[in-house]
């Protein structure tokens, strides 16, 4: 069984947006998978609209909000993809 791990290991951000600071605007994100002592990845970036996440503003987010706003900007469709295709990289 393929264990799925995301990270999120750069962000890009404004320091002063309209009345909040350090907002975020882009996110670089990684999607690992790993069976049997064998891994593959995925990587992408994904350009943040503070109407398109929720919650849309939270000053230095953790690794997990920031992840689900990778997820929910990516969709269901293209997770299953990203999936699907480390699992070919790691041969099933």
């Amino acid at each position: 069984m393929i264990t799925y791990t995301w990270t999120v290991p750069q962000v890009f951000g404004y320091p002063n947006n309209e009345s909040e600071i350090d907002v975020i605007f882009t996110l670089q994100w990684n999607l690992n998978g790993e069976e049997n002592g064998n891994s593959a990845n995925d990587l992408g970036t994904v350009i943040l609209s503070l109407n398109q996440i929720e919650p849309s503003y939270i000053p230095l987010p953790n690794q997990q909000v920031l992840i689900g706003w990778v997820q929910q900007l990516l969709g269901q469709a293209q997770i299953d993809f990203l999936m699907n295709d480390i699992s070919r990289k790691l041969g099933n």
